[in-house]
């Protein structure tokens, strides 16, 4: 991707450069997707890059989340390819973990060797049964 980009005329682009471009996009992402996913009343337009709603609505959600102010005149461009890019990587919900709560709860079974036992007694691992 960087060659990539270097070939189109961005000369003095790194990898770093790439990487914290998208880690800055993906963080505006989560903000704008986290504040109005499950909001009611609330439609992409994408003709102007922004949420539309009435009015009244707007005033509502400021009131409660002032820190959406700029969302409500700032485009967010390219937010639908963004929510195609990580719209399926948010788990929600009661049940939703992150990767280290996962490897947490993983239940593998344990073993007790004694290295005094022969080792031909080492119980063997159960085949996998989904």
């Amino acid at each position: 991707m960087v060659e990539s980009l270097r070939q189109s005329g961005l000369i003095g682009i790194t990898k770093n450069n790439v990487k914290n471009r998208q880690k800055s996009l993906k963080d505006k992402w989560r903000e704008v997707h986290d504040l109005f996913s499950g909001l009611s009343g609330f439609a992409w337009d994408d003709s102007t890059k922004r949420f539309s709603v009435e009015p009244e609505v707007w005033d509502d959600l400021l009131t409660t989340k002032p820190s959406a102010a700029k969302w409500r005149v700032n485009p967010i461009r390219y937010y639908d390819l963004m929510e195609e890019l990580w719209g399926a990587d948010r788990a929600t919900g009661h049940m939703a973990r992150t990767a280290r709560e996962a490897l947490r709860n993983i239940s593998m079974p344990s073993y007790r060797v004694d290295l005094n036992d022969d080792v031909d007694n080492i119980p063997k691992e159960q085949p996998f049964d989904p």
